[in-house]
């Protein structure tokens, strides 16, 4: 029995609803592409690196995102002292003077890979841990050293690893000093376009969307990957539920950074030596490396001023950390570094004239995060105990104890 005249006419209807349904979903999403919807939408989501970024550069790599553009001199304001301070590159992308990429005959070649810290935010070219170290070393030990500076701001273990296989493979340096401080997801550089890093990679937006559809495997990155439509769906259910360093999505991501660590440990293995310069945590991960601790440290002197504890310290400050790294290096390797005379005593740095625990407000939450992701409870108490004395009547501290009390006591899940 043949299809009734009703029955036509519902399926004709039907089959003309499905296309014209199918045009308009069609138009909507050239709509959204051609305006670029689901890029705006994305932006509030991501973490942007804004400093010095005149000397930055986008990177074709989608495993660093970015990084120093070479030959670059520029000139920015240093918030610590209100002079200016040069930021130079080198041809070969580092902040440093020109480097040859061959290794001299003769030469140990360290290679010091960090972020803000090791790259020397507030601070002139001949100023930084790197340079101050190298002055050291070939001053008090035996032989002759270079000492890089591969520092980028904001750059997290990922991305310290990925530049540190290629700086391995490429430089061949006997040591390398990795500083691993930003323990987070990847950021973009500011002002500039980041949508081709999510096309070569959709594995970005489970790094920086709490929650996906169907999750972060196949399915859910393939819908992301192909519509504009979903994105922007997507990204607007996650309008108001970003990034947060303490909440849950925030320690889901540093522990897929810190998974980075391992494996590029194993790739060093054979290659070079390897040596973590931690700011607390004696042992990060378990690794079998030596581990060297800025902050609580043998070398350094009791009357340390707060200013040694921040990110973006003072000069002063790095020419202490350079003196406590070189005696740490002849402590674990003694072979490799051989002084000419017994060490000298290390005095604390004078203050640079200005209110430093004002900057310091800046820059401990930073600090007391990393203390609480490795369980370093009473260190932070210590920490927060020191400040409160240099400023008994801040309610910005007293507040920062109370929290570091109460977490404390019950302790957040990793």
């Amino acid at each position: 029995m043949g299809m009734g005249k009703h029955s036509i006419d519902r399926l004709a209807k039907a089959c003309f609803l499905a296309l014209l349904a199918s045009f308009f979903l069609l138009v909507l999403e050239a709509g959204v592409r051609l305006a670029g919807l689901d890029m705006l939408a994305l932006r509030p989501l991501l973490y942007f690196q804004e400093a010095d970024l005149a000397a930055h550069e986008v990177s074709d790599d989608v495993e660093l995102l970015y990084g120093l553009r070479p030959g670059a001199r520029e000139t920015f304001m240093s918030d610590l002292t209100d002079r200016p301070r040069t930021v130079t590159v080198n041809s070969l992308g580092f902040r440093d003077p020109p480097r040859q990429a061959a290794k001299p005959a003769g030469v140990f070649r360290i290679v010091c890979l960090g972020t803000s810290h090791m790259y020397g935010a507030q601070v002139d070219d001949g100023e930084t841990l790197p340079r101050y170290l190298e002055k050291v070393l070939q001053r008090d030990f035996r032989g002759d050293f270079e000492v890089w500076n591969a520092g980028v701001s904001a750059y997290t273990i990922r991305q310290l690893a990925a530049a540190g296989r290629g700086i391995i493979e490429k430089y061949s340096p006997d040591l390398v000093l990795l500083a691993p401080y930003n323990i987070s997801r990847r950021a973009f550089l500011r002002d500039h376009p980041y949508r081709r890093f999510f096309e070569k990679d959709p594995r970005l937006y489970a790094e920086n969307l709490p929650s996906i559809p169907f999750g972060d495997g196949r399915l859910g990155l393939g819908l992301l990957r192909v519509s504009a439509v979903y994105r922007l769906g997507v990204e607007l259910l996650n309008r108001g539920r970003g990034y947060e360093p303490g909440g849950e999505f925030g320690w889901v991501c540093s522990q897929r950074d810190m998974s980075e660590l391992p494996r590029f440990a194993a790739f060093a293995r054979g290659r070079t030596r390897l040596v973590l310069l931690d700011r607390c945590s004696e042992t990060m991960l378990g690794l079998d490396v030596p581990d060297i601790l800025l902050y609580h440290n043998a070398s350094l002197p009791k009357d340390v001023p707060p200013e040694y504890y921040m990110g973006h310290p003072p000069a002063a400050v790095y020419r202490l950390q350079a003196e406590v790294v070189a005696r740490e290096l002849a402590r674990s390797m003694p072979a490799e570094f051989r002084r000419k005379a017994p060490f000298r005593p290390v005095s604390a740095p004078r203050g640079i004239g200005r209110d430093i625990v004002d900057f310091f407000d800046q820059e401990v939450d930073a600090i007391l995060f990393e203390f609480r992701f490795h369980r370093e409870y009473a260190k932070a108490r210590a920490l927060l105990d020191r400040l409160l004395k240099s400023k008994p009547d801040s309610a910005f501290y007293r507040a920062r104890m109370k929290e570091m009390l109460a977490e404390e006591k019950n302790p957040p899940r990793l």
